[in-house]
């Protein structure tokens, strides 16, 4: 369930086995009356729920954490070698998936738009983070910031082009020049460290 991507059908057999045995277990053949919906019970206990969880979302929340790491280049014998085999790049996450790979692998990838909508770096010297392409900005939706105005050309440039390197602090005039004001403030909340130190995905 980790590492293949299990068919719908399959995994709604599983559900309705665990819906079975929840409520009825002393006799799993035959009808029974369910009180609730599957779908409360799947909610979380705080909001009313059961918290059970569904076979399908399971599947992808597992394959989903291979994808995590891969791309946050976990350091292990058979990451290393996906990460070879399947030629992983920086730009992984918005890269189009592989057509020719195995199943393993195309299940991995399908999780990769599921990744992106939480991932961000945590800005370090800022050479690895493509401004307009790569997610850095935690406080603003996609991660992303906006430029200015439409006339700005989006050329690929990088974190550490924004950050004075004899202040250790933003370049705010380039900031002001860029991006607009609620981009430049939620910019100026990322605390730079004072040691240069790797760019990391979070």
């Amino acid at each position: 369930m980790s590492t293949f991507d299990i068919p719908t059908k399959v995994c709604d057999k599983l559900d309705a086995l665990t819906r079975k045995f929840w409520w009825n277990p002393k006799n799993p053949n035959g009808r029974y009356l369910a009180w609730l919906a599957w779908e409360k019970l799947c909610l979380p206990k705080g909001i009313g729920g059961m918290g059970f969880r569904k076979s399908k979302d399971f599947n992808k929340a597992l394959l989903a954490k291979l994808a995590w790491m891969i791309v946050s280049k976990m350091d292990s014998l058979c990451m290393n070698l996906l990460r070879s085999k399947y030629k992983v790049r920086e730009n992984w996450l918005q890269s189009e998936p592989s057509k020719n790979a195995s199943p393993i692998w195309k299940a991995i990838e399908k999780t990769k738009t599921l990744i992106a909508k939480g991932a961000c770096y945590l800005v370090g010297n800022g050479a690895s983070i493509n401004v307009w392409v790569d997610p850095w900005i935690p406080w603003l939706v996609g991660f992303k910031p906006t430029p200015k105005d439409d006339s700005i050309q989006r050329n690929p440039l990088m974190v550490s082009n924004l950050i004075s390197i004899e202040d250790h602090c933003w370049n705010l005039p380039l900031l002001n020049e860029l991006f607009n004001s609620e981009s430049v403030e939620a910019i100026q909340n990322i605390h730079i460290p004072l040691r240069g130190r790797v760019d990391k995905l979070i």
